[in-house]
C-alpha cells in the first residue's frame, strides 16, 4: 500500500469521525436517526471499522495505541447518553432511536447535554493525534516520496527513531 493511499484513507477516517459526532450532537437535539447513523460500539462506526481494518497497518506507531484509547473513550461517553436518552435494553426506546422522533423529557436532555463536553473533549483529543500522524506522514511523503510497504515500513522506523513509535511493537 502506497503512503499516498494511508494518508487518504485516514483522512476519510477523520471525516467520518468528524460527521459521527455532529449526529451524536443530532441526537440529543431529538433529530430522528437510523441505526446506521450513528453506531454505539467503536467497532461499528465508520471511523473504527477503518481503525480495526485498514488502519491496522499503523498498529506499530504509538498514535495507533492512542487512537484506540480517545477513540473507546468517546464511545464510552455516547453509550452514557444513550442510556440516558433511551434507557437499556428497551426496545420501545430502540426502535424509537431508529428513526421515529421522540420527546425528550427536559430532564433527560439536560443529563445528556451535560455530557456533551467530555464527548468533545474525547473527540477532540482524537483528532489531535489524527491531525499529528497525517503531519507527520504528510511531511516524510513531501521529502522522500516512499511508494511501497517496504518504503512504509523503513519510515515507521525512521519514525520510531524520532519517537513517534513503540520500537518494542512486533
Amino acid at each position: 500500500m502506497k503512503i499516498t493511499d494511508i494518508i487518504i484513507r485516514l483522512e476519510q477516517a477523520r471525516m467520518s469521525h468528524i460527521r459521527w459526532i455532529a449526529k451524536a450532537e443530532a441526537l440529543i437535539e431529538g433529530v430522528p436517526l437510523d441505526k446506521a447513523s450513528v453506531p454505539l460500539l467503536d467497532t461499528d462506526c465508520e471511523f473504527g471499522q477503518w481503525y480495526y481494518g485498514d488502519g491496522r497497518i499503523l498498529r506499530h506507531f504509538q498514535h495507533y495505541d492512542m487512537l484506540h484509547h480517545y477513540h473507546h473513550q468517546v464511545h464510552r461517553v455516547y453509550m452514557d447518553i444513550f442510556t440516558i436518552l433511551y434507557g437499556k435494553n428497551d426496545k420501545k426506546n430502540i426502535l424509537q432511536w431508529l428513526g421515529i422522533q421522540r420527546e425528550f423529557h427536559d430532564d433527560k436532555r439536560q443529563k445528556a447535554q451535560a455530557l456533551l463536553p467530555q464527548l468533545k473533549n474525547a473527540s477532540q483529543e482524537l483528532l489531535i493525534v489524527l491531525d499529528q500522524f497525517l503531519y507527520t506522514l504528510q511531511q516524510h511523503k513531501k521529502n522522500s516520496k516512499p511508494t511501497s510497504t517496504q518504503e512504509l515500513e523503513a519510515l515507521m522506523r525512521e519514525l520510531q527513531d524520532m519517537g513517534f513509535g513503540d520500537k518494542n511493537k512486533p
